[in-house]
């Protein structure tokens, strides 16, 4: 003598909070008589589709952000599981203050500002590139991570610049932003001119 028994829910799903184009997937436990019928919904409506034991999106975009819940089955009976929400959240963005920065090549160093989007902890890798202007020579390479604390929305990187008595007229170097901790960069690349303030003419005369 067999006893049919209905569905019984040991690991409801779980809510999750993901960012834009990351996908998603939503579990349960189930035990009871098999087989068992699913049908997932999304604030409380059938979801067209949504009838395996798992629910899963691709790619995630804001509009999904929702409670997602699933009701089960058999030929005993029913359960309809604890609604899991999926909160969509927004990314930091990181972005270099200014494209373009210039200082004279006895301003001592420029300084460069770094901003981000939202409020929370995040990481950026900040790192200077040799042009016509030279790391060593003509100013200080930097290669660092910059770490931002909850409310911070800014942070500066001072560069130093060499201040030497040759005449190389006007040179430059770039600065980019890369590795950003689950963000994106945009724009990711600056570049900083270094004005000569020596004059070609002052220096034929000596």
């Amino acid at each position: 003598l067999s006893v049919n028994v209905a569905p019984m829910i040991s690991l409801q799903p779980v809510s999750q909070a993901v960012n834009p184009g990351e996908p998603v997937t939503f579990t349960l436990t189930v035990s009871g008589t098999e087989p068992f019928s699913y049908q997932w919904r999304r604030d409380g409506v059938d979801i067209p589709g949504g009838t395996s034991a798992v629910y899963s999106i691709g790619s995630v975009s804001s509009a999904d952000a929702a409670d997602y819940s699933v009701a089960i089955t058999n030929i005993a009976g029913s359960a309809l599981s604890i609604p899991a929400r999926l909160t969509v959240t927004m990314p930091s963005v990181f972005w270099l203050e200014m494209d373009n920065y210039s200082v004279r090549e006895n301003g001592g160093s420029v300084v460069v500002t770094v901003r981000k989007n939202i409020s929370g902890p995040a990481k950026v890798s900040f790192v200077t590139q040799s042009g016509t202007a030279i790391a060593g020579i003509d100013f200080t390479g930097v290669s660092r991570t910059i770490e931002f604390g909850g409310s911070e929305l800014s942070k500066t990187v001072e560069i130093r610049i060499t201040d030497n008595p040759i005449f190389e007229g006007r040179k430059g170097f770039t600065v980019m932003l890369s590795n950003p901790s689950g963000s994106v960069v945009t724009p990711s690349v600056a570049t900083v001119e270094i004005i000569e303030d020596e004059s070609l003419v002052s220096l034929e005369r000596c």
